[in-house]
């Protein structure tokens, strides 16, 4: 047994059952050659109870030591003191400071015992600690619904955790689903922070497999999750369709067998995340950048909608019910259009198959599938425009040179960054924007 990966001993600390700091720092460094960020799952209400705090700081904790919510390998932080909250905050940062991470997601945020003051104090110094530095803050709660004081606190995610409970609770119940999309959509409380979608975790699966709770839909629900809105979460072994029919046990050591693989769900999910790298229209859209329109079908178990940012525009049709059928789809932009991913042909991957559609189209559907197409192209980057204003200008030159410092960046502002265009990012590239400035 483990014990629970929620019960923190040494908040400065590598688990030696992972490696060491070092053998962290090169898969930090790895990552972010690979345009990817990494972020520290942050259990900040509570610590196990050997952790060294106990003894180094028996004032962090209450006066009587409790166990929250009966987990009784783990004692409460007390939050009304400040040095508690000076303690974790400097914890925070240490990972940044010793490990190059580019964000957290934090647990269990909704505990009543840390008060909204301080996820708004720490996420305000995370952010500001490092120049040129961008660290990405994901609070596990629904802030639309559970939690909703943790709005004002500058999270960049929350979790849309009552949309995943409505698609369980509704997943022979396609209508339902609709009206579940359009309230997630529509929630104009997130303009300034987006939300993480998804179907599983290790809340969910610790008990429940992917079928048991999605049945025939939950390849149809995987894209759904991909395309609607938001940030799509995978979580260990969902990518190979392992968790289907499986559940980790993440109390004990039970690891994912890579070697039993759901080639259905594989390539879904390679298509989707291509889909999502590469289309405008599937820009994480917590702003409201891209646009979400809901189309009307000729069959309540089918549901269409359309996104649409910059010079593309994404088309998903999806098949709710329980048998194939026909059916048609209102409103869509008539003329050429590529159809990208596609059930019956999911072996393919990602495609561009040129078709002509009409404002009324006619898709026939298997039970439980899916067609995504798209129209249009993206819009190219601007190599040079590190900072993604649109133009070029000393402010690019200054946004380059703090990537240089910090070694971050996500993969578009790196794409743009790398301005001599041999693949890395170095003080060529710097040299190179300043000759496109003076002879502009």
């Amino acid at each position: 047994s483990l014990g629970s990966p929620y019960a923190p001993r040494d908040y400065h600390a590598v688990n030696s059952d992972f490696g060491t700091l070092d053998d962290l720092r090169a898969f930090v460094t790895a990552a972010h050659q690979r345009g990817m960020q990494v972020w520290l799952d942050w259990v900040a209400n509570h610590t196990a109870k050997d952790n060294v705090w106990i003894t180094q700081h028996r004032d962090y904790y209450n006066s009587t030591l409790t166990s929250p919510n009966g987990y009784g390998d783990v004692y409460q932080l007390d939050y009304s003191k400040e040095a508690t909250q000076l303690a974790m905050i400097e914890a925070m940062e240490y990972w940044i400071d010793q490990a190059d991470i580019d964000g957290y997601r934090c647990d269990y945020i909704s505990s009543n015992t840390i008060p909204t003051s301080f996820w708004t104090r720490a996420i305000k110094a995370l952010k500001e600690y490092k120049p040129g530095k961008t660290i990405t803050i994901m609070g596990e709660g629904d802030m639309a619904n559970s939690v909703p004081r943790l709005l004002v606190c500058g999270w960049d995610y929350d979790y849309a955790w009552n949309f995943q409970s409505s698609l369980v609770n509704n997943k022979t119940n396609p209508s339902n689903v609709l009206s579940q999309c359009r309230n997630l959509v529509s929630d104009m409380r997130f303009t300034d922070m987006s939300r993480m979608v998804y179907l599983t975790n290790h809340d969910q699966n610790y008990s429940n497999t992917m079928q048991s709770q999605y049945g025939n839909n939950v390849y149809a629900f995987t894209v759904l999750t991909f395309t609607l809105y938001g940030m799509p979460l995978l979580y260990n072994g969902q990518e190979t369709g392992y968790l289907l029919n499986h559940c980790l046990d993440y109390f004990n050591r039970t690891p994912v067998n890579w070697n039993t693989v759901d080639s259905k769900m594989q390539n879904t999910v390679k298509a989707l995340t291509a889909f999502k790298h590469s289309c405008d229209a599937m820009l994480d859209n917590g702003d409201r950048a891209s646009e979400v329109t809901f189309l009307t079908t000729g069959n309540n178990n089918v549901m269409a909608f359309t996104r649409h940012h910059n010079d593309q525009t994404a088309l998903v049709v999806l098949n709710l019910g329980t048998s194939s059928l026909t059916t048609t789809v209102s409103g869509l932009e008539a003329g050429e259009w590529k159809l990208a991913i596609d059930v019956n042909n999911i072996a393919a991957g990602l495609t561009a198959i040129p078709v002509t559609l009409s404002a009324t189209q006619s898709f026939t559907i298997p039970a439980g599938g899916y067609k995504v197409y798209y129209k249009g192209e993206p819009v190219a980057d601007l190599r040079g425009d590190v900072n993604g204003d649109g133009e070029l200008s000393i402010g690019d030159v200054t946004a380059l040179i703090d990537i240089l410092l910090s070694g971050g960046g996500d993969s578009a502002t790196l794409r743009r960054a790398d301005v001599n265009g041999d693949g890395e990012i170095s003080i060529g590239d710097v040299t190179a924007l300043i000759d496109i400035l003076l002879s502009a």
